[in-house]
């Protein structure tokens, strides 16, 4: 190993120390009747934040209790990230490539069980629900989502590493790349490390997209019914990247109603001509008739533009709704 690569693994591993003082995972909860949303962090040796309220949710509905004593990751969690630190300290002195390539084959392997034991953790705690429980949904499971976000209930989990866990993540990725410069050459690492930035860049200009609706298979994150139309359908996009899909308008707005500080998400919806197809509300004609007999009661077809009034306005005779409308629908306080 160069001195370069030495002193990388040694400051890597002096930064790992910093694991100890952050939290490594964040759960936060987004619910109409919890509008400041509540909140579970996992520690190296605890778990913070509101665990007795989400306790005594989960309660209701058959979940296990969490309680951190009862977990063992916590109780050894330490022992693993020091051995981590002191190894690394060893790789840097020693300087062997040997030694680099066993260290950092420990280090993924020990993220990715990691990943794979909080991934069980969840998948235990959301399927396996006591019998007797207060509510029971036929077929509704709980596990909060090991990566990103998910409706559950009337709950919105989201799952994301805190500071601790992107500590893991940067020293770790870090780490690789010494690993692929020691062992690989210095034209083909300059051709890898260019494309994975590349690849990386690529991902993070992806755009989410709707996604396909099953008839009598998706369901509303609001109302929880079965989607039966495709054509009322709407899909909210949030600031996380989470696709909400919801069987009419008037469900998305009701959850607007209820948050007392509405968020505006990108929401697409469904060209009532040709239901698979969606686009953003700010681009569509709305138009309103009581004879639409939407799901729950919205009664609101979205158009591509005013050619497609024709079409429809002898079949479901009702008027345009007026611009102004599109803004009110992300905050509903201001409708009359």
């Amino acid at each position: 190993m160069n001195k370069l690569s030495r002193k990388i693994i040694f400051f890597g591993s002096l930064i790992l120390i910093s694991v100890f003082f952050f939290p490594l995972w964040d759960i936060d909860l987004e619910a109409p009747q919890y509008p400041e949303g509540l909140s579970m962090s996992i520690w190296y040796n605890r778990i913070s934040g509101d665990l007795n309220i989400i306790n005594g949710l989960n309660h209701y509905i058959g979940m296990k209790q969490i309680n951190p004593k009862s977990i063992p990751e916590l109780k050894y969690m330490a022992f693993i990230i020091s051995f981590l630190i002191v190894f690394g300290f060893i790789v840097s002195y020693v300087g062997k490539k040997w030694l680099l390539g066993i260290f950092v084959s420990i280090f993924l392997a020990i993220c990715f069980i990691g990943a794979y034991d909080f991934y069980l953790w969840g998948y235990d705690y959301g399927h396996n629900l006591d019998p007797t429980a207060a509510i029971k949904v036929p077929g509704m499971t709980y596990q909060p989502p090991l990566w990103g976000s998910k409706q559950l209930l009337n709950f919105i989990a989201h799952s994301y590493p805190s500071i601790g866990g992107w500590i893991l993540i940067i020293i770790a990725t870090v780490f690789v790349f010494v690993f692929l410069f020691t062992f690989i050459k210095k034209d083909k690492f300059s051709f890898l490390f260019l494309f994975a930035c590349l690849f990386l860049a690529l991902q993070s200009c992806e755009k989410p997209t709707p996604k396909s609706i099953t008839v009598g298979e998706t369901s509303c994150e609001h109302c929880q019914m079965l989607i039966m139309e495709k054509k009322f359908v709407v899909q909210a996009l949030n600031e996380h990247g989470k696709i909400s899909i919801y069987d009419d308008l008037i469900c998305f707005i009701n959850v607007q109603a209820y948050d007392k500080n509405p968020k505006k998400p990108k929401l697409f919806v469904a060209n009532f001509f040709e239901p698979d197809e969606f686009f953003e509300v700010e681009e569509s004609v709305i138009w309103e008739s009581p004879m639409l007999n939407s799901p729950m009661g919205g009664n609101m077809a979205f158009l591509k533009n005013k050619t497609y009034i024709d079409s429809i306005v002898n079949v479901f005779p009702g008027k345009l709704v007026d611009e102004d409308f599109k803004k009110t629908i992300f905050n509903p306080k201001q409708i009359k």
